[in-house]
């Protein structure tokens, strides 16, 4: 059985946000909206006075913590009260994660305008819930993606670079994770599409997101950021968009919800774990020296966080390592068919590696600071 999950329509120009209401009226005409603070400061009065434009009707909550099932319950209840016909994520994953789980509860169509391109889920079906204290809680799968995506290109290039520099990282990792699983004994028409969009999205990222980042950084949005937000957005979801019932994970994303187990790393952004969690798998795939130099000097320019203590774990060092091995082998046994480890013991070994060879190389060539 095959099955596709993916938005009606994504339209990604900048300003675009100008026009949000035309779009979003075709869904319905009262909305509730599902922002972060920050985001719709930065959005939110061109956003409304479209949404007048069209005589839509709306109401906002911000969220200002994780996606839980608490705020779930508490924002499905008052968009019920609203009588809501179309929810409206303003913001990034958190947000879009969250509102995607109420429109799944209330059976309502989810319009995503990402306001960051840190992760690919203004696209994805799926949802990740977290507890108060921000631990990994949950994969929810959503029975369909966002009806809608609407990307302003401007608004979303303009943001802190950080979260576009996460969030390319995020995207070169569905190639890293995805490519393994390619082995003789799995008979998939699904898995060779993946990788191949994988793919098309890493070349495209590591040809042109450098420079895309910094133009939209001066205001100036051009075919390479374009393209950049796509790729972030419309290729990393197009990797999740068919289900054939297995799946092809790899080794970044168990280790990246293992280390939300470690508050004094939840600071961290989705994609400066997962970096370090590509490195991590590297090693424990037996990858040399030379290779993984090769691949730190490309995360390099993203200015990301490569080292253990880059990621807040400096203090009771032995005790993270290994809550943080133990944690990732239990994630993979759920998470990924690939035999990366035998054990909890080879996962903190490979950590401790791959933080050593880090160091190394940093130590005989320049890099840039981790943000």
């Amino acid at each position: 059985m095959l099955t596709i999950k993916a938005p009606e329509q994504y339209l990604n120009q900048p300003d675009l946000l100008s026009q949000a209401g035309e779009h979003i009226s075709r869904y319905g005409k009262r909305a509730f909206i599902i922002t972060g603070q920050t985001a719709f400061e930065q959005v939110g009065g061109t956003l409304n006075a479209s949404l007048d434009e069209q005589r839509i009707a709306h109401q906002k909550v911000t969220l200002s913590g994780y996606p839980t099932r608490r705020i779930i319950e508490l924002f499905s209840q008052q968009a019920k009260n609203f009588t809501a016909n179309v929810i409206i994520a303003i913001g990034g994953g958190r947000v879009c994660d969250t509102a995607k789980v109420v429109g799944d509860r209330l059976g309502l169509p989810v319009v995503a305008v990402p306001t960051i391109a840190a992760t690919c889920a203004a696209w994805a079906a799926v949802s990740i819930l977290y507890d108060e204290e921000g631990d990994f809680d949950a994969v929810h799968l959503n029975r369909r993606s966002p009806v809608l995506v609407l990307a302003d290109t401007r608004v979303i290039l303009a943001a802190p670079a950080r979260y576009t520099h996460a969030g390319v990282l995020d995207t070169l990792a569905k190639w890293y994770e995805t490519e393994p699983n390619h082995t003789p004994d799995v008979h998939s028409l699904t898995l060779p599409q993946m990788i191949h969009t994988a793919r098309l999205a890493f070349d495209v990222l590591s040809r042109q997101a450098r420079q895309a980042i910094e133009e939209g950084q001066r205001g100036v949005v051009t075919q390479a950021g374009l393209d950049t937000v796509d790729a972030i957005i419309y290729l990393a979801g197009q990797v999740g968009t068919l289900h054939d019932g297995r799946h092809f994970g790899g080794f970044a994303h168990p280790y990246y919800q293992a280390s939300t187990r470690l508050a004094h790393t939840r600071y961290r952004l989705h994609g400066d774990k997962v970096a370090l969690g590509l490195l991590t798998q590297f090693v424990i795939s037996g990858i040399d020296y030379d290779s993984f130099r090769e691949r730190v000097q490309l995360f390099e320019q993203f200015n990301l966080a490569l080292t253990l203590e880059e990621i807040g774990i400096s203090d009771d060092i032995d005790a993270d390592i290994a809550l943080l091995a133990q944690e990732t082998f239990s994630e993979l046994q759920r998470l990924t068919r690939l035999p990366f480890a035998s054990g909890p013991q080879q996962i903190e070994t490979a950590i401790r590696q791959t933080d050593r060879w880090v160091r190394q190389i940093r130590a005989a060539v320049p890099h840039h600071t981790a943000a």
